[in-house]
């Protein structure tokens, strides 16, 4: 007993310290003795769990993991309190060992209860037969039923104002250059996918036939892009309406859908990370078919292969996730009883992908991105080191002097925005580059071990919005369209100061409410796949999951390599699939 008390204290006073060093605050703050009982009483708790899988390695390890990003993300707080390396060491030490013991409890406690209630069966409809909203008054049931069973039309009336107020659409500066690209006055490249490119031409011709305005052919194609949205998120709410679960499942799912306000912004931009969110949604559900054990026809596999191929050519980094995946799902499918099928897929689609980026773009004369497109983590860690003005031998200040001009790094080096080292190298000449690249990888890799401390802070301030979810950016904020010579403006359908303030307050008021401002971070929903991920090793039920999981935890592993700004399109697609996480592991068998 007196073990037992002793070592929840000292646990109790380790985590403590941890948020004391992370958050800045001070040990004489009165909130401490109030932190400090609630810490005391969390790790007793813990000490009383009975279920050997809320103690199971999956969630040590998950417990490591999220502490080792949350003190990742307060690491300038150690180093502006502390001048000495001694003490921003062992400040750092300190912080995560007491954040992995607190997050082992919290994460112990959360899964013991959350498998007691999926065991107690809560989490399943009470009859699968009936209306999904059975259990209210007549009229929220009526209206509850048709919501849930309309999910896709319900989408597109939630965000039918936001589409009047930016009528054509939101069309930013790669919006533009597409449209250039179609109507031939902008080079063909691949730096924005063809595929996308082709698919707003389609639609553009298609609004040619109705109207010879630019601006209505525009609005044609941010139309598709919508319906083409609300199909793919209307079947993961019906996905969910019909697999047996509490019909709180579909329901959050469809508010999440249509009524989270940056939801309707993203609708209406045309851009590529909205239809290839609705290609990572239909893939997570395939997989989901795929997982659930039924017989499968060879239509459904040609479709199979036909989205692995989609997900590989409508973003650069989609290509790299899939290859990423590739070794996974074969050894995670491999007692399935098509593997046969499903290893042709996965290989004819491999196939088709290597030969549209290679022979095909290049015979057709399409350039893919240029170099510095790859570079954004190099660049920004080479740049902070001539930002700080670090010392450099001649020969790497003649090796970079013959790429890009330094003269103003300090002002152009931003921490968190890689355009900036981007452009300047693009204004540069990049010849040395592409004819000697492993003379500049020697530089690079010289620079790193020279100031290893200058790149590590350089990566992390670059890749905080994906690891710690306090860290948040103005998402959304985007209006109209760019300025352009194509004929193309912002013609709005209903305006006003009235409406222009409903919709800045619903945009900015979301990160003001605690436990709701989630929402509004990058990093939450490698937080909450983590923790299902977590759930579900410790639970053993592997083969049927983690296949559904893969291509989103591939697409956020990818940005930890090459993130170029902190913006929240670039995960997109995992927030529309994060409704399926929590739903597939309530599911029993």
């Amino acid at each position: 007993m007196c073990k037992s008390v002793s070592g929840n204290l000292i646990k109790a006073l380790f985590s403590l310290w941890a948020i004391l060093i992370m958050t800045g605050l001070s040990p004489l703050d009165p909130l401490t003795i109030p932190a400090f009982a609630a810490l005391y009483l969390l790790f007793a708790l813990r000490g009383r769990l009975r279920d050997p899988r809320a103690s199971s390695p999956p969630v040590r390890i998950t417990a490591v993991l999220y502490a080792l990003m949350a003190t990742a993300g307060t690491y300038r707080t150690v180093f502006d309190t502390y001048t000495s390396n001694l003490f921003r060491a062992g400040s750092l030490l300190i912080a995560l060992a007491g954040s992995s013991l607190l997050w082992e409890a919290l994460l112990s406690v959360a899964a013991e209860k959350l498998f007691t209630l999926r065991e107690s069966g809560l989490l399943t409809a009470a009859d699968p037969g009936t209306s999904p909203a059975a259990g209210v008054t007549a009229a929220l049931r009526l209206a509850g039923s048709f919501a849930l069973d309309h999910p896709a039309l319900v989408c597109l009336l939630c965000w039918l104002p936001c589409f009047l107020y930016e009528y054509p659409g939101i069309i930013s500066p790669d919006g533009i250059v597409q449209i250039g690209q179609i109507r031939g006055v902008e080079p063909v490249s691949n730096h924005h996918p063809v595929a996308h490119t082709l698919v707003i031409g389609f639609f553009l011709r298609i609004g040619s036939l109705f109207t010879g305005d630019p601006t209505h052919q525009a609005a044609v194609a941010v139309a598709a892009q919508m319906l083409f949205l609300a199909w793919c998120l209307g079947l993961t709410v019906k996905r969910l309406g019909t697999s047996g679960l509490h019909p709180a499942f579909a329901g959050s799912a469809l508010f999440f859908y249509a009524l989270i306000p940056w939801q309707s912004v993203y609708a209406v931009y045309l851009l590529k990370d909205i239809p290839f969110a609705g290609i990572t949604i239909l893939l997570a559900l395939m997989l989901t078919e795929l997982s659930s054990g039924k017989t499968l026809s060879r239509f459904f596999f040609l479709r199979f292969s036909l989205l692995l191929f989609l997900f590989c050519i409508f973003r650069s980094n989609g290509f790299y996730a899939f290859l990423l995946c590739i070794p996974f799902l074969a050894f995670l499918y491999r007692r399935h009883k098509a593997y046969r099928g499903i290893l042709i897929s996965l290989a004819a689609a491999l196939i088709c992908a290597l030969l549209y980026r290679g022979p095909l773009l290049h015979t057709l004369g399409i350039p893919g991105a240029d170099t510095a497109e790859s570079l954004h983590i190099p660049m920004q860690q080479i740049a902070r080191v001539l930002a700080e003005e670090k010392p450099l031998t001649q020969e790497d200040r003649a090796l970079i002097d013959a790429l890009v001009d330094t003269t103003y790094i300090r002002e152009l080096y931003v921490p968190d925005y890689a355009d900036n080292i981007k452009e300047l190298l693009r204004a540069g000449d990049q010849t040395p580059l592409r004819e000697k690249p492993g003379t500049y990888l020697l530089l690079w890799l010289r620079l790193g071990l020279r100031y290893p401390g200058t790149y590590l802070a350089a990566y992390l301030d670059q890749t905080e919005v994906l690891y710690s979810p306090e860290k948040q950016t103005e998402m959304a904020m985007i209006d109209g369209v760019y300025p352009n010579g194509l004929g193309i403006d912002s013609r709005p359908l209903i305006g006003g100061r009235f409406v222009v303030k409903i919709k800045e307050l619903l945009l900015k008021s979301g990160p003001l409410l605690p436990g709701f401002s989630l929402l509004w971070s990058m990093a939450f929903y490698l937080w909450l796949m983590l923790f299902f991920v977590m759930m579900t090793l410790a639970g053993k039920r592997t083969p049927a999951y983690l296949p559904v999981v893969l291509p989103c935890l591939a697409l956020y592993l990818s940005l930890f390599l090459a993130l170029p700004v902190a913006d929240f399109r670039y995960v997109y697609p995992m927030a529309m699939c994060a409704p399926l996480w929590p739903a597939l592991w309530a599911e029993k068998g």
